[in-house]
């Protein structure tokens, strides 16, 4: 922009102030005289040339400037962004842009993995946004709702949810502290599944133990009455077998009583088969 200097000479106060000069025929003019009122126009002019000159260094050195100012911009803004207001960024403002841009996507990867490692167990990412000068909204922070609990009544399918939330807590390649605290939590969880596991492992291993010992001490019982009923049977038989042997000696000692008070001679053998 071209501004008017005051201090610049103006035509008026170059050219030298009228003086009344003394009549002189023709010809006889004085010749000092003639210098002086032609000199002060000469300066003059060159004076107007000057300060044109001048004015048209100070124009094109503006310009100059002007110039350089737009190729730095275009340096710095090589594909013309512009901002909110509709003007072109500054430096300033595209280093800030290419700033929330790269955080925008360490956040986002960073939460997107926490959400594909979770799986069921890891909710909808969420961010925290940052409008940058360009007018668009950058992702500064966010977060991952996850779920951190025991499954009553089965420690295994705790001891995996809590591994599970291990993984998506430090899946990010930079953990963040409250990842780390997430992480230690899960762990903690994943310690008193495991105890769990154990306690419920020895109470098997007891009542398999207690299973198989009732049952040893009812084969021990089954054998038992076995054996008494074998030996009462064997015992029946032996008392059958006496009665029989006491009812077939009375009837001998009966025959031969009779045989005794008839007189009789009686054969043997047939006494035998008889009594038999």
């Amino acid at each position: 922009m071209i501004s008017f200097n005051p201090q610049q000479p103006t035509l008026a106060n170059t050219v030298s102030p009228f003086e009344n000069q003394v009549s002189r025929p023709v010809g006889e003019a004085n010749p000092e005289a003639q210098q002086s009122t032609i000199r002060p126009v000469e300066e003059a002019n060159k004076s107007e040339k000057s300060l044109r000159r001048s004015q048209n260094d100070e124009n094109s050195d503006n310009a100059d400037a002007e110039r350089d100012s737009e190729e730095q911009e275009k340096g710095d803004n090589p594909q013309g962004q512009k901002g909110a207001d509709g003007e072109p960024l500054s430096r300033e403002e595209m280093q800030l842009i290419q700033k929330l841009a790269a955080r925008d996507r360490e956040v986002k990867d960073h939460e997107q993995a926490h959400a594909a490692v979770g799986g069921e167990l890891a909710g909808a990412p969420s961010y925290e946004y940052q409008k940058g000068p360009d007018g668009k909204n950058y992702a500064v922070g966010g977060e991952v709702p996850i779920t951190i609990q025991e499954v009553a009544g089965d420690p295994k399918a705790t001891l995996e949810n809590a591994r599970k939330v291990q993984r998506a807590a430090l899946a990010p390649a930079e953990p963040s502290d409250q990842d780390r605290r997430v992480a230690a939590r899960a762990a903690q969880l994943e310690q008193q599944a495991l105890r769990e596991i154990s306690q419920l492992a020895e109470a098997q291993r007891q009542a398999r133990e207690e299973e198989a010992e009732i049952r040893a001490e009812k084969a021990a019982q089954e054998r038992e009455a076995n054996d008494l009923r074998k030996e009462k049977q064997n015992l029946e038989e032996q008392r059958v077998s006496q009665a029989e042997l006491n009812r077939k000696s009375v009837e001998l000692t009966q025959t031969l009583v009779g045989i005794q008070n008839a007189g009789s001679n009686p054969n043997i053998g047939q006494l035998i088969n008889r009594v038999s």
